[in-house]
């Protein structure tokens, strides 16, 4: 490039020839050079980001040091292209974020690799709640899952969860009762639990002669916003009467069970074809 009386100069990096020619009255010369105008230092860095096992991977990002005047990635000649070794279902662990390439013409181009850390998904183990009449067999305790992700299921756990019943034991008594799940452990997950209840409703009942079941009443106590059940021979006619003696109703047996919900209370119930009188507290 020649500059003849002038006092510009080229911006970007290069070598360039320079001419400088004075033609005055009283001086006449010129002189020719060399001007040259270095690159500058420019480091480009993998931004380190994060993501949960089984989420899409994020944007990989540029971050840039040194960018000059009002130069931005966009007036960089090639950017360097940006990868990672991790996928949308890669285990949790650290995976290196790579630059490769990337030129320009102002700048000469220092590469810092990144992380992308993959992080447990979160996963809870739910105890199922149970609910079953005294004298009953207690089902198979279960549970279920929430927060699967990448088709996993229970085979791949690391380790399973055990499910009980806290503080076992029998015969179990009509109560409450916690199911407590816990021991579950992957290196994909953070695993909570939340455990389960077991109800088992006291049954007030009406025995023959022989020991056999005639009527059953459960739950009992029972609760105001629930009604409870009268098991009893078809065609059986029964009263239900408050403390006090007042008859409430009367009602014959339509089939084996009939369901009543009562206000909080104490009630006596009477089978008029049977002598027992058992009490029924709604509480």
């Amino acid at each position: 490039m020649t500059l003849r009386n002038s006092h510009r100069l080229p911006l970007e990096a290069g070598t360039y020839s320079v001419s400088v020619k004075i033609d005055d009255m009283t001086y006449k010369g010129s002189s020719d050079t060399t001007l040259t105008i270095g690159k500058v230092p420019l480091l480009i860095n993998a931004d380190t980001t994060t993501k949960i096992y089984g989420e899409e991977i994020p944007e990989l990002i540029l971050l840039f040091d040194s960018l000059l005047g009002y130069d931005t990635k966009y007036h960089i000649d090639e950017l360097p292209t940006i990868s990672t070794s991790a996928y949308d279902t890669s285990e949790v662990g650290l995976y290196p974020i790579t630059l490769t390439g990337g030129n320009d013409r102002n700048y000469n181009i220092t590469l810092q690799n990144g992380i992308l850390e993959v992080k447990p998904a979160p996963l809870k183990v739910i105890a199922s709640d149970i609910e079953v009449n005294e004298g009953n067999q207690i089902p198979e305790l279960n549970y279920t899952f929430e927060g699967f992700v990448n088709g996993d299921n229970e085979s791949d756990l690391d380790k399973k969860p055990t499910i009980e019943i806290e503080n076992e034991s029998l015969p179990l008594i009509p109560g409450e009762y916690t199911i407590k799940v816990s021991g579950a452990a992957d290196k994909n997950y953070t695993i909570t639990f939340q455990n389960g209840l077991l109800i088992i409703n006291a049954v007030t009942g009406i025995e023959d002669e022989e020991g056999n079941s005639l009527i059953q009443i459960y739950p009992n106590p029972a609760s105001p916003n629930q009604p409870f059940a009268i098991k009893a021979p078809q065609n059986a006619t029964f009263e239900i009467f408050d403390v006090q003696g007042n008859k409430l109703f009367r009602k014959k047996m339509e089939g084996e069970t009939e369901n009543i919900q009562l206000k909080q209370g104490l009630y006596i119930l009477k089978f008029l074809d049977y002598p027992n009188v058992p009490k029924i507290l709604v509480e």
